[in-house]
This record gives structure tokens, C-alpha cells and sequence, in this order.
């Protein structure tokens, strides 16, 4: 008796290791837990504890028949793991259920060997559960289950108290402290399997909703945008969305730190002195810089199409390449309606996400060749942890934030940690922008490359000590962010005129509202309600006045009445 038990018992422990081979592969080959023991064994505790919830209720048998699901699927885990040293995400699924049957069984007939091994182990797997474990209750009393729910309990508890620590230093809206709580919570069931697979699968189909129903509110609009220039040259024009980036912390516009030495020496680079955007966070300054959207008519995004639907109406082949975002409803309208796109499959806010490795999309675009094109580059550039923003070799300013961070340093008196940190992700954004303008540069076409930040960051600058982006309290560190603009010889040749504009106009006060009219003037091209008064690169620009921004509540503010 007691050795058909000990036999259960190992039988158990197998079908529960194969079951948990993901969560274990990532505990030790991830890149967010590497070097971080005490992680490392919580998240291991947390995976047996989610594990285990289907046993309060099931009998043995039908317990590892349920978790035999999660065998089934534990390859889409197991090589994003093994691609990305990541969990699951849904850029990830997205190319998946994209791949058509001929590239499917290209990749079957490359990793045959994996594949032979997957089969044996699933044979392997069921064998064991319908021959070797019996159908008897998981729990004959009650006190293994009290246990194990008091255990859940402690464990959510545990994780809520931690969490609303961390929100009490970060939040100056404590209204928001228990959602905002409960939010950050709940995501981290987004780095567990299969929780991950099942979360990151309802939010690709909530996506995939959401961009329908956007696309079929567009799907009648025309700009009627057309090119006016008789030019038969190669036109290549970039559109490079940076993140969290201030206008003060670049050595280009005056910083007292050498953090952009490859931008310094560029020629043709005007950078614009007083520019705004009109939001202080992503999700709602995406639409302020891509549609005519404004801080006074923000749901214009909603039925309206982008510059970048413009460019295509006037001939010109679009791509769009990114690191983040692809969750928004209206990006991924977008992006499906370029020639193509490319996501990176890593999670956005990952120290594995470099914006290093969308160069090689570049390439790819850039060697097509076309004759007119318009590429769309989304960056993480300098999103918080900083310090994961950067390859090692770009971690000059120190001491930082880098592997000491906790949510304890955040505090006034810690600002050199953050402030070098920051400006270690500045210098390596200083390269990434350079390398982007080298490849245009060496195609020896007409082209422009175009530069802004969706939003700044505050870093303890003024008496409100406020720190981070879209909080409620704005200061003027929240928006005036950078505005760049490269041009090549050959656009300098054939559109000097835009060109002395550009310099004409790189210190008057303009927005983000500009940047629809500027972008079709720079291609020449125009459409019925063109506002030439908004664009950067005419003789005609008039600035802004007042500058209007919102903050997360959607409260509009002056911007020239704000604290710096």
C-alpha cells in the first residue's frame, strides 16, 4: 500500500514538473528574474500556487487532464522564452496566428527534431494520466484546503500591500491609489503561465476588435491628399516617435552634459526650441501627434484617418516599425493599413527591449527600394526604469538607479540616481536617432528624417518634487520635449525654400498640433483643408499664442502657466 502511494506520488511530481517546465524555464533563463534570487522563488511559489487552484475542486485525474491544455500549448511559452527570455505576449500570438501554412511548415520542418521530442512527451504525458493516476479526490478533508486557500489569501494580500506601498510614493492622486493598486497587481498574473497565455490571447482579440470597429468608422474618410511636385527622384521620409524624452537633457539644446555627441556634429539638423506636446502620456498624445486631433478636439482621431493614410493616398508606400503600443486600438488601425509592419514580439517596458534591434526593420524597408516611401519608427526611448532603456556599454553616468532600484529610492533626495540614469538613456537615444539618420542618409535621395518625443518627464525639477509623467500635477517638464529634423543634401537642393523656413521658424512656439500640416508640406503634399500656417517648413507659419495641453484627467491647461 504504502508503495503504490510512493509510486503516485512520483507520478505526480513528474506530470507537475512538465506542467510547470515553462514557469521554470523562465525562473531561470528570463531576463526580468536573472541575478534576482528572492524573485526568482517568489515567482516560482506564485506559479505552484496558481498551479494548484484547480485542485480545491477537481479529482486527480481530471486535475492533469485540465492542466493538459496548458501541456498542449507550453511551445508558444517555451520558445518566446527561448527568443525574447520573456513571457508570452500578445505582438507574439499576433505574429503566429499571421504566419500562413507555408512558413508554418518551414518552421516545423526546421525544428524537427523539437517537434518528434513534443509528440513523445504529450504520448508520454496522457499515458501517464490515463493508466497511472487514479480518479480520487485531490482533497479527502478539509483542512489540506484550508491551508491552500489561506495560502492564496496571504499571497494576494501580500502582493496588494506591496504594491500600494510602491503607489503611495509614486501617486499624487490618492483617489487612484487602490485601482491604480489592484492594476499593477493584477499585471503581474501577465508574467505567469499559462495566466499569460490566456490574458495576452483576450487581449489580441479585444485588439483585433477594437481596430474593426475603428476601421469600419473610417473606412469611408479621404483626404484627397495629392503630391504637387513633378519630382522623379527616390523620396524617403522618417517618422521617428521617441518616448519620454525632455528637450533640456540633450547636449544639442544646451545641456551642461555631453549626451547627444552624435547628433552634435550632424549637419542639416535643426532642432526646434519651443515645441510642445499636448499631452503628458502615450495613450493620448499618440492621436495629438498622427491625426488633426488637439487638446480641444481630442476624439477627432476617432473618425478621422493619420498623415500616414494621407501619404499613401498621394502614391507613397508606408511601414510602420515599433517597439510599443500595439495594444492601442488606432495604432493597430494603422499600422494594418501600412504596406507593412513590424512589432517586436519583446513586452514594451522590458529591460530586453532596445530600441537597437528595430534597426534591422529599417534595413529591411530600406531595401525594397521604393521610389516613394514614409516609415513610421515607435520607440521606447527613455520609458521608466531608465536603466533599462540601455546596453551596458551606455551606462556612463553613475551612480544610477540601475541595480539598486526599489521603490523606496523614490524620493527627492535620491535625484542624482535618477537623473543619471535618465541621461545614460538620452545618450544611448543620441545613437539610436544618429544610426537611423546614417541609413537615410547613405540611400542618396531626397529625404528628411523628423524627431519628436511623445511626451516629457519630470525629475524632481520643481518645488512640487514631482517625478515620472502623466500625473495630475503638470509642470512644463511634462510636454516641452524635442523636435528634430534632418535633411539630406539632395532635399536641401530641391527644397531650399522649406529648408531656410525650417531655420526661420526652429524658435518660434509651436505644438504637436503642427505636425500633421508639416509632414505633408515636407513631401508636398497637399490636400483641400491643408492649413499652411502650421507648418513648420513654410514662409506662412504662424505660432502659437497659447499653447493648450491636457493632463490625465483630460483637463486642458495653459502651458505657459505652468511651474519649471
Amino acid at each position: 500500500m504504502i508503495y503504490k502511494k510512493l509510486k503516485n506520488i512520483i507520478w505526480i511530481a513528474i506530470l507537475s514538473i512538465i506542467v510547470l517546465f515553462p514557469n521554470f524555464y523562465l525562473a531561470v533563463y528570463g531576463s526580468d528574474l536573472a541575478g534576482q534570487f528572492s524573485k526568482t522563488i517568489m515567482y516560482i511559489l506564485t506559479s505552484v500556487l496558481i498551479f494548484s487552484v484547480p485542485a480545491l475542486f477537481l479529482n486527480w485525474r481530471t486535475f492533469f487532464l485540465f492542466q493538459g491544455i496548458f501541456v498542449i500549448l507550453s511551445p508558444i511559452e517555451i520558445v518566446h522564452i527561448a527568443l525574447n527570455r520573456l513571457p508570452v505576449t500578445y505582438a507574439f500570438l499576433m505574429d503566429i496566428f499571421s504566419t500562413n501554412f507555408s512558413e508554418a511548415m518551414g518552421l516545423v520542418s526546421s525544428s524537427i527534431l523539437y517537434v518528434v521530442l513534443y509528440f513523445i512527451l504529450l504520448i508520454f504525458y496522457f499515458g501517464v494520466v490515463f493508466i497511472k493516476i487514479p480518479k480520487v479526490k485531490i482533497f479527502t478533508d478539509r483542512r489540506p484546503r484550508l491551508i491552500l486557500l489561506f495560502l492564496l489569501f496571504l499571497f494576494s494580500i501580500s502582493g496588494f500591500v506591496y504594491f500600494y506601498k510602491y503607489n503611495k510614493y509614486v501617486l499624487d492622486d490618492k483617489s487612484q491609489l487602490y485601482s491604480e493598486t489592484i492594476r499593477i497587481f493584477s499585471y503581474k498574473f501577465h508574467k505567469i503561465y499559462p495566466c499569460d497565455l490566456v490574458l495576452q490571447t483576450h487581449k489580441l482579440i479585444s485588439i483585433n476588435n477594437e481596430a474593426r470597429k475603428a476601421e469600419m468608422l473610417t473606412k469611408d474618410f479621404i483626404f484627397n491628399a495629392r503630391q504637387t511636385s513633378t519630382n522623379k527622384q527616390k523620396e524617403v521620409y522618417v517618422f521617428v516617435i521617441g518616448e519620454t524624452a525632455r528637450y533640456k537633457n540633450f547636449s544639442l539644446n544646451g545641456y551642461y552634459r555631453k549626451t547627444s555627441p552624435f547628433l552634435d556634429e550632424k549637419r542639416n539638423l535643426v532642432s526646434f526650441s519651443d515645441f510642445v506636446s499636448e499631452a503628458n502620456g502615450t495613450v493620448i498624445s499618440l492621436p495629438l501627434i498622427l491625426f488633426r486631433s488637439d487638446s480641444e478636439n481630442i476624439d477627432r482621431s476617432m473618425y478621422e484617418k493619420s498623415f500616414i493614410d494621407a501619404f499613401q493616398e498621394a502614391g507613397f508606400k508606408t511601414y510602420w516599425i515599433a517597439n510599443q503600443s500595439g495594444s492601442y486600438a488606432y495604432i493597430r488601425r494603422i499600422s494594418k493599413q501600412t504596406d507593412e509592419s513590424f512589432f517586436l514580439s519583446a513586452e514594451f517596458g522590458t529591460s530586453y527591449n532596445n530600441d537597437e534591434a528595430l534597426l534591422p526593420f529599417l534595413d529591411k524597408v530600406l531595401e525594397k527600394n521604393d521610389d516613394k516611401v514614409l516609415i513610421i519608427i515607435h520607440s521606447s526611448g527613455s520609458h521608466f526604469k531608465y536603466s533599462d532603456r540601455y546596453p551596458e556599454k551606455f551606462n556612463i553616468f553613475r551612480p544610477n538607479i540601475g541595480e539598486v532600484y526599489s521603490p523606496s529610492l523614490i524620493s527627492p533626495k535620491n535625484k542624482e540616481l535618477f537623473v543619471n540614469a535618465y541621461d545614460n538613456s538620452i545618450l544611448y537615444t543620441d545613437y539610436f536617432l544618429s544610426k537611423i539618420i546614417d541609413k537615410i542618409d547613405s540611400e542618396n535621395c531626397i529625404s528628411t528624417f523628423v524627431y519628436l518625443s511623445d511626451h516629457g518627464e519630470n525629475l524632481y525639477d520643481t518645488d512640487d518634487n514631482v517625478i515620472f509623467h502623466a500625473r495630475t500635477i503638470s509642470t512644463k517638464y511634462d510636454y516641452h520635449v524635442p523636435l528634430f529634423v534632418w535633411y539630406s543634401e539632395e532635399y536641401g537642393g530641391l527644397f531650399s525654400d522649406k529648408v531656410k523656413n525650417l531655420y526661420d521658424n526652429m524658435n518660434q512656439p509651436i505644438s504637436a498640433r503642427y505636425l500633421f500640416y508639416s509632414m505633408l508640406d515636407m513631401a508636398n503634399i497637399t490636400f483641400p483643408e491643408q492649413i499652411i500656417q502650421k507648418s513648420i517648413f513654410s514662409d506662412r507659419m504662424l505660432s502659437d499664442t497659447i499653447r493648450y495641453v491636457i493632463n490625465p484627467n483630460n483637463e486642458k491647461l495653459i502651458f505657459e502657466n505652468l511651474p519649471e
